[in-house]
């Protein structure tokens, strides 16, 4: 198979089997026309079914010659000439309505599980918060209780400071006595 047409192929499946009918779904969305959303709902049960049986099985056949073409024209069946509503009324509804019971009962049981699992993750998470906050908030007083120390030694070093300042400025002479005592020394000599 050429490179092209491979390419091509998985372009035109891709376009046809989601693109197209996603937009139709749109449209029939607006109309309001319940027998258009059937067959837009019928045609997404079976693409979906076509879909995991693809991924399922498209290692073990995508080799074959023609495989893409064939694929083509399967989706274009389904799309354009009302092949998935033939699929569904011949056998996926037969199938669903035989085993809805058991389908939603494994339905049940998945979600009670993932819920169960999702609460038990949801816990672990919050105890992982709840501890790494205590550590953060623990972290964050150590902290502030350090810049408080060092401020108080700040204000400490600053009061020191203030203190020589005052003492050395009232045991400096001051102008008048300097200038009383230069005039006593030079009527002396």
């Amino acid at each position: 198979m050429s490179f092209s047409i491979y390419y091509m192929s998985r372009l035109v499946c891709n376009v046809l089997g989601s693109v197209y009918p996603a937009y139709a779904s749109y449209k029939a969305v607006l109309s309001g026309k319940p027998e258009q959303h059937k067959q837009w709902l019928m045609y997404w049960i079976v693409y979906t079914i076509f879909t995991v049986f693809e991924i399922l099985g498209d290692t073990f056949v995508s080799w074959f010659p023609l495989y893409w073409e064939a694929k083509c024209a399967l989706v274009i069946w389904l799309t354009l000439y009302g092949g998935a509503g033939y699929l569904y009324n011949r056998f996926v509804y037969q199938w669903l309505i035989q085993y809805e019971g058991v389908i939603d009962h494994q339905i049940a049981a998945i979600q009670e599980a993932a819920s169960e699992r999702g609460q038990q993750v949801v816990g672990q998470v919050v105890d992982q918060v709840r501890g790494r906050g205590t550590q953060l908030a623990f972290a964050g007083l150590q902290w502030l209780s350090s810049q408080q120390g060092n401020a108080q030694r700040e204000i400490s070093q600053a009061a020191s400071i203030a203190a020589a300042a005052a003492a050395a400025a009232a045991s400096a002479p001051t102008p008048s006595t300097t200038s009383a005592a230069a005039k006593e020394g030079n009527k002396n000599n």
